[in-house]
């Protein structure tokens, strides 16, 4: 069985930031030396707003093609969006992408009422309908329901696909709770809604020295975990990965919700969701130019891209 414990040694959990609802905790390198992988990865949104990089649509909500003209390695990563296309999408399970290659990768669609595509049509993809303009990231809880379908989809003899359904639901939902207007119930008009107080929110958080990866708390029992390759990637990450925790915890404020001491995090829980993460079972998978681990276990969801020594990003979860 493989393990992701082989392949996060050297890393630990520090005392973290609180404001409002939200905990977040930094995973950080013992010293530096502990470091893996030194690489340097070009985010996706960095490529595409550099034009070194498209995103390209395929005519299938499951999927979505990137490809990387740029001189250096390309990170396109679960949880990555994408506005644009024939709908807007979330990458489903991510991959490095070698200069000069593509990747098709695994998707689901995170817009609910447009698709653009002509069915039957000789080129059923409209020409200003083939690229995807710019790349953002997911709030936490949308990533784990689509997790979570995803380990019901495998756990029924699936390929680890998420329910589609299940997908839009969540988003309606959040639409639903924030109040936020959409024609097309595009989730990037969410953060749209609230940008001003997400803006607010994020500045509350600070990147710690030598930190490659955070745990993020709504409370006690609801957890999401993102670690990256080397401190350079997470940097390049941090910002959308805590915004969208952010949202999370804007919107349960917007419902009333106040955490009571008895459910606060403190580092040990923290720590914790770390070992849960080391000790999880786990499973390699390969989706279209995806490949990496599944982890799974009844107190965690997640998955790993990983290569042969190191993880490039991990992502993982409270059910």
């Amino acid at each position: 069985m493989i393990s992701a414990a082989a392949f996060l040694d050297g890393l630990t959990v520090k005392n973290g930031s609180s404001w409002q609802g939200l905990w977040i905790f930094p995973v950080c390198l013992i010293s530096p030396e502990f470091e893996k992988n030194g690489t340097e990865f070009s985010p996706l949104s960095e490529g595409i707003a550099r034009g070194t990089a498209r995103a390209l649509e395929t005519g299938s909500m499951e999927r979505m093609l990137i490809v990387n003209n740029g001189p250096r390695p390309l990170a396109a990563l679960e949880g990555e969006t994408l506005e644009g296309g024939a709908q807007s999408r979330l990458i489903s399970a991510g991959a490095a992408v070698a200069p000069g290659a593509e990747a098709e990768l695994p998707s689901c669609c995170v817009e609910v009422r447009r698709w653009d595509c002509r069915p039957g049509a000789a080129d059923p993809i409209p020409d200003d309908k083939k690229t995807f303009r710019r790349a953002d990231f997911s709030m936490g809880s949308l990533r784990r329901a689509r997790m979570a379908s995803a380990a019901k989809s495998a756990g029924s003899g699936g390929l680890f696909a998420p329910n589609q359904k299940d997908v839009w639901e969540h988003i309606v939902r959040l639409f639903g709770e924030s109040g936020a207007a959409s024609r097309a119930l595009d989730l990037h008009d969410l953060y749209e809604h609230w940008d001003a107080p997400i803006r607010s929110f994020c500045a509350r958080f600070s990147a710690f020295h030598n930190q490659t990866g955070l745990i993020a708390f709504l409370d006690k029992d609801i957890w999401f975990a993102d670690i990256f390759a080397n401190r350079d990637l997470f940097l390049k990450y941090f910002r959308g990965v805590v915004r969208g925790h952010c949202f999370d915890a804007l919107l349960r404020l917007e419902r009333g919700h106040n955490v009571p001491p008895s459910k606060s995090p403190g580092p040990d829980s923290a720590r914790d969701a770390l070992k849960r993460i080391k000790l999880a079972r786990s499973t390699s998978f390969e989706i279209a130019s995806a490949s990496g681990i599944f982890l799974s276990s009844p107190r965690i969801l997640g998955c790993a891209l990983t290569s042969s020594s190191s993880i490039l990003h991990l992502s993982a979860c409270s059910p």
